[in-house]
């Protein structure tokens, strides 16, 4: 090839990538935000790239990139990539993305689109498998994810030549941990109860025991779920309109499901919880965890003693220590 007809063709290809950046650069002030404007040209890798963004805006999704005609191919996903096949995750079609943007790792400015904490979750390099307008299968090579993936829209396009918005992602391949157990439907849990100290120590975490009410939070990706013995009868779920959670703890909490003890506390004065304020509707209340536990497995049973602390031991069971 002439040097003449590569300079052709690589100004060619820029004006496409600057087509397909139009809609990202519109929704952005590079003068206020450190996201990359894809004004330079970017490298190309040999093997095609993707990246998982976790993006905490105004709510905690997910972002899935892949490097496709000189640009980053992206999907927002509300409740993180699927980790078993029977699990389909919307996935919703976004504006392309520059290619610098497969290492962007950072804060974006309150007031402009998309502000919040964007960090890699994810990264790596995949294959293509088929990619088709209406179906898309890739094989993602990443540190935390490395298995096959299929992309397919459930909604039409919005017009002639534009791509439909709403996909889902559909994992091809068995879970990487067969033995994986479900997260429980309800965790009952643990209160404290007169008891004598243990002997030794090995085994043993104390907390502080904290008036308030005691409560259970299932966090999923995209869902945060609250139970409680008494703000709802028969321990139901915990409706908005009881109480009101601010802004950090009213979405879900990371990709991972996990499940978290809590007290639900109202703030008084000097920073005292008062056990039957916490009891009262509305206002607002505060939630101090005691401890996580992922749902793959981890289990804890509980020995409490009554009074300023308590003592759980980690070992077997199906209680929540809190």
């Amino acid at each position: 090839m002439s040097p003449r007809r590569a300079n052709e063709d690589a100004g060619e290809g820029q004006r496409a990538r600057g087509a397909r950046l139009k809609e990202y650069r519109a929704k952005r002030d590079f003068d206020a935000t450190s996201e990359p404007s894809g004004a330079k040209r970017a490298r190309k890798s040999r093997s095609p790239r993707f990246v998982i963004h976790e993006h905490s805006a105004t709510r905690l999704h997910w972002d899935l990139r892949l490097e496709r005609d000189g640009v980053l191919a992206s999907w927002a996903v509300p409740k993180g990539i699927p980790e078993q096949p029977k699990e389909n995750h919307l996935a919703v079609w976004t504006e392309d993305h520059p290619l610098e943007y497969v290492d962007f790792n950072g804060e974006i400015p309150k007031g402009q689109y998309g502000a919040g904490t964007m960090t890699i979750w994810d990264s790596g390099t995949y294959d293509v498998l088929k990619w088709e307008p209406r179906k898309i299968e890739v094989a993602l090579h990443g540190e935390r994810v490395d298995a096959r993936y299929a992309l397919f829209p459930i909604s039409s396009a919005p017009a002639e030549g534009e791509r439909p918005k709403e996909w889902m992602i559909h994992r091809m391949d068995p879970p990487a941990d067969a033995a994986r157990e479900p997260m429980p439907e309800h965790v009952k849990p643990m209160l404290a109860r007169p008891g004598s100290l243990p002997r030794k120590d090995d085994g043993w975490a104390y907390e502080i025991k904290w008036d308030g009410v005691r409560a259970i939070a299932y966090s999923t990706p995209g869902e945060l779920r609250l139970e409680s013995r008494f703000m709802c009868r028969k321990g139901g779920v915990i409706a908005g309109k009881e109480i009101r959670l601010s802004s950090v703890t009213a979405g879900p909490l990371s990709v991972r499901p996990v499940i978290i003890g809590i007290d639900l506390q109202r703030d008084a004065a000097q920073g005292r919880p008062v056990f039957r304020q916490a009891h009262e509707q509305g206002g607002h209340l505060c939630l101090p965890a005691h401890r996580a536990q992922p749902h793959d497995g981890l289990r804890h049973r509980g020995g409490q003693r009554e009074g300023h602390g308590r003592a759980a031991h980690h070992g077997g069971g199906h209680e929540a220590g809190t």
